[in-house]
């Protein structure tokens, strides 16, 4: 069972479904009024609409919007229509036009799973969480063995103030899932974050107590429970459980010297959480992207204080990228950082002999092209785009867009630079996709 955060709530599950339209009905679904005999606008309608689906499962997406927009126009009224183009219009970024098609299809035949699915997943994208709820409540009335929805209902209990549902909930779901470790361990942390919305401390503790109890070689309750204490306030009480559970072999070295950095950093004596982590370093049992994200953390709330420059912390990272050479996501995020501080020609250098290496890796094109940028060099630019194009032939949008545009102006940078989407470096305002036990996340 995956109970992961999505993203990109309307696109996921427009892709994940979109196979299924091809066979309506589906389980639980009713099939769509069909059109009849005698009309042939209605015909040509779903003639345009299979070879819109089968357009866009095969990745041509424009194709399929002028399919799909040909069917609207014949037959306005058919809701798998409205649902293929409203997934249409949210994988070209445009939210809103697709909601209101979600919204029509849904209203059209709300017996529908796949509608009602796609419809909470676009409600959630767009805010609109009390929407996202009631839907999300029928589809569990509908499917009561469901789990992904009834974790959902949780998460959506939370963002709505239901708090005392949520906890309700999660402990019905706790009960099934005690089999599942991993499944459990996610389930019980956002239970933990209710109750302590609730500031009911005395439940945090029990719940951190029950998960050791049940898994005693799982070192995560142990860590994660030293480390609400640390951020709650209960210092005394964290330091004095983390010697106990360090002396019981419950919580490694690393471990605690991950938890201490985290203490420095609450307590704002940066110099200390630096020096702890430059200790971890070497540490092989605590893996990379957690050190990477522990180093990003520290660079996060350090700045501004007294004795931060920009880029204190960029050697210790580059450290870890020769420490770690082969791990891409302290890779792309040092590449980012240099960046960031304008080392353009030391990003080049850096990632140039992993494009040969990893070349489906699209981010390491993109970063590429970004290097090539700064240094304004169209040329490199052109070489860039070249082997992009030559070692990953489905180049991405933006690569084949600077390719075009400096083929045919090579000594022109506004035009090249005209292209380059302005981007945060995001490694320093949040932390990795993949939440880890020492993950601010948590």
């Amino acid at each position: 069972m995956r109970l992961t955060k999505r993203k990109d709530y309307i696109r996921r599950s427009y892709i994940g479904l979109l196979i299924g339209l091809l066979t309506l009905p589906l389980a639980g679904q009713t099939r769509p009024k069909q059109p009849a005999p005698d009309s042939a606008a209605q015909t040509k309608a779903r003639e345009y609409f299979y070879q819109g689906v089968l357009a866009q499962s095969s990745g041509r997406t424009m194709e399929a919007f002028d399919l799909l927009r040909h069917a609207r126009a014949l037959d306005p009224t058919d809701p798998a229509i409205a649902f293929m183009l409203g997934g249409n219009y949210a994988q070209q970024g445009m939210s809103d036009r697709a909601l209101s098609l979600l919204e029509e299809a849904y209203g059209a035949d709300s017996t529908n799973l796949t509608y009602a699915r796609a419809l909470s997943a676009g409600y959630i994208e767009a805010g609109r969480m009390q929407d996202a709820l009631h839907i999300n409540e029928r589809l569990s009335a509908a499917d009561p063995e469901d789990d992904d929805v009834r974790y959902r209902l949780i998460q959506l209990y939370a963002r709505t103030g239901e708090l005392k549902k949520g906890i309700q909930l999660a402990t019905e779901l706790q009960k099934r899932f005690q089999p599942m470790p991993e499944a459990y361990g996610q389930l019980t942390k956002m239970k933990i974050q209710l109750l302590a919305l609730t500031k009911d401390s005395v439940a945090v503790g029990r719940e951190y107590r029950t998960w050791a109890a049940l898994y005693p070689e799982d070192r995560r309750p142990y860590y994660d429970w030293i480390l609400h204490l640390f951020q709650t306030g209960g210092v005394k009480e964290a330091e004095k459980q983390l010697a106990s559970d360090v002396r019981a072999g419950r919580i490694s070295s690393g471990d605690a010297t991950a938890l201490r950095v985290h203490k420095y950093i609450l307590q704002k004596d940066y110099p200390a959480a630096e020096a702890e982590l430059v200790r971890l370093t070497p540490d092989k049992k605590i893996g990379a992207d957690e050190k990477i994200t522990l180093w990003l953390l520290l660079t996060k709330e350090s700045q501004g204080s007294e004795g931060y420059t920009a880029g204190k912390y960029t050697p210790h990272i580059a450290e870890l990228v020769a420490e770690y050479p082969d791990d891409l996501q302290v890779l792309r995020t040092y590449a980012q950082i240099l960046r960031y501080e304008e080392r353009y020609q030391e990003a080049y250098d850096l990632l140039a002999p992993k494009s040969k290496l990893h070349p489906s890796e699209e981010w390491i094109w993109s970063e590429l092209l970004d290097a090539a940028i700064g240094l304004q060099s169209d040329s490199l630019t052109v070489v860039v785009a070249r082997d992009a194009r030559v070692l990953r032939p489905s180049t991405p949008r933006r690569a084949k867009a600077l390719r075009a545009s400096s083929v045919s102006s090579p000594t022109s940078m506004p035009s090249v630079v005209a292209l380059r989407r302005p981007r945060l470096l995001t490694a320093f305002t949040s932390a990795p996709s993949r939440p880890t036990p020492r993950s601010p996340m948590c």
